[in-house]
């Protein structure tokens, strides 16, 4: 299986339609928070203009406040509360065969239906290895991932953030196992990591990609004894949101963030030219001349390409990462070449501009006037501002990319805690008091607990050292 669509937040378009499930109670579709809003007209030349700007104007600047590894961390969330296929109705994206909530459905299958298709025994997840001994996603003989989600190997990095996922479910099987647990083994550890993954999502990437300000007006701090929720534009916690407004523009900022190339780990690997020396090398995400040499996923692990994974976070004593892009007008240099069907090249910026046009969104002017945010210049005199690229011009105006700005992390920020408010077995909704700390499972401070946490729970390579011990040289 050749997945070329590496990179893309948002589902494909429906090729086998499905009826919508509802799961909990929670009605799966999107619609407008603010659907009363009139559309933004805008030529559909204006926006190939504005999107080829995006793609020849600066070269992008790294993002010091966000580490590499949270914008596939971002993707690997946007699958698990989405799914694929989905269709549009018009007016609507209608949820396929995944839940819309943060319970990791995307490892563990349709509300648990196929769980057997993923299992290795009772309790543990399937994982799988290349020839070299690196830790891979399972497949069947043609090199397909037997996942949930086949999104989630789309692109190396997302493939080994579902891979940190299956350890990470595996690692608390074996620590209720070490504790003598008397329950179901599968069902407790997959709560550990739902809960733990949602605290990750809040109070980690959440607080990095909005800023404390704006998180910490919606939701009360980590310390807090009792998580408290203040909705100004989803109130109605009763339903699992998908707002236009939020798979078309705002979390759709993660395209900015990506890197032209990555250093996937320090393994001497390609020699340098100029040095004679064996070096670690960069990856390109897409590299058409060499398939077998870029980051696209959709095929077993290649050799040497396991994620070191002090190169994509912080963990203290090692080196500093690689750092995300800034959220801005900018974009990485092959994002204005991706594959396409039949692995053509298209432009993400156009594409996401043009597609735009289908969901009838308000302007960022528009929107930002209704949720009384002080607005930015339009385009022209005359031309007001497409939402997404309102979204990251915002984020720049206001914080030079380093996080999103009002209109987007406000919109954000209330998805995601409506979503967890909507689902009764989130532990916002079934444990408001509820942390890491007080679990006791995994050695941290509250304030503290971030996604390298569990990465190093999950025993996934931090170093060279680890990757050594793991491959055979």
């Amino acid at each position: 299986m050749d997945v070329v669509r590496a990179f893309r937040l948002s589902p494909r378009k429906d090729r086998n339609s499905r009826k919508a499930h509802t799961s909990r109670g929670i009605k799966p579709v999107t619609f407008k928070i603010f659907p009363d809003l009139a559309p933004l007209e805008i030529a559909e030349q204006e926006l190939t203009v504005l999107a080829k700007a995006m793609h020849t104007g600066r070269t992008p600047k790294t993002n010091p406040r966000i580490p590499a590894a949270y914008t596939y961390f971002g993707q690997f969330v946007s699958h698990d509360i989405t799914a694929v296929p989905q269709k549009f109705s018009g007016k609507a994206w209608v949820i396929g065969d995944q839940s819309p909530c943060m319970d990791l459905d995307s490892v563990y299958g349709k509300f648990g239906e196929n769980r057997n298709s993923f299992l290795n025994t009772s309790h543990l997840l399937k994982i799988g290895k290349n020839s070299l001994g690196e830790a891979d996603l399972p497949r069947d003989p043609s090199g397909s991932a037997i996942i949930a989600d086949p999104r989630n190997d789309m692109s190396i990095m997302i493939a080994q953030m579902h891979l940190l996922f299956l350890k990470v479910h595996n690692q608390f099987v074996q620590y209720l196992k070490d504790s003598s647990f008397k329950g179901d083994l599968f069902a407790e550890a997959k709560r550990l990591s739902c809960w733990h993954y949602q605290w990750v999502i809040v109070h980690d990437y959440l607080k990095r990609l909005l800023g404390e300000e704006v998180l910490y007006s919606k939701i009360s701090t980590p310390t807090a004894k009792k998580a408290k929720v203040s909705l100004s534009y989803l109130k109605d916690a009763s339903f699992s949101y998908l707002p236009l407004e939020f798979t078309g523009a705002a979390y759709r900022m993660g395209h900015s963030m990506i890197r032209s190339s990555y250093y996937l780990n320090e393994i001497p690997n390609a020699r340098n030219p100029r040095t004679g020396r064996a070096e670690a090398r960069a990856y390109q995400i897409f590299d058409f001349d060499k398939r077998e040499e870029d980051l696209r996923g959709g095929r077993q692990l290649p050799h040497y390409f396991s994620l070191q994974w002090n190169r994509f976070l912080e963990f203290e004593g090692h080196p500093e990462p690689q750092y995300s892009q800034r959220i801005d007008t900018s974009m990485a240099g092959p994002m204005s070449r991706i594959p396409g069907d039949e692995d053509e090249a298209v432009s993400m910026a156009e594409q996401n501009l043009l597609r735009r046009l289908s969901f009838e969104l308000p302007s960022g002017q528009t929107l930002a006037k209704k949720m009384g945010i002080k607005a930015l210049k339009k385009l022209s005199p005359k031309q007001e501002t497409p939402l997404w690229y309102y979204v990251l011009q915002e984020a720049e105006h206001h914080h030079d990319g380093t996080q999103l700005g009002p209109l987007g992390g406000q919109i954000i920020a209330e998805v995601f805690l409506a979503k967890l408010l909507a689902d009764p077995e989130s532990f916002l909704y079934q444990n408001p008091g509820w942390n890491p700390e007080k679990e006791g499972i995994i050695e941290t401070e509250t304030t503290k607990f971030e996604l390298s946490d569990l990465v190093k729970f999950s025993a996934m390579p931090l170093s060279l050292e680890d990757l050594e011990a793991q491959i055979q040289f």
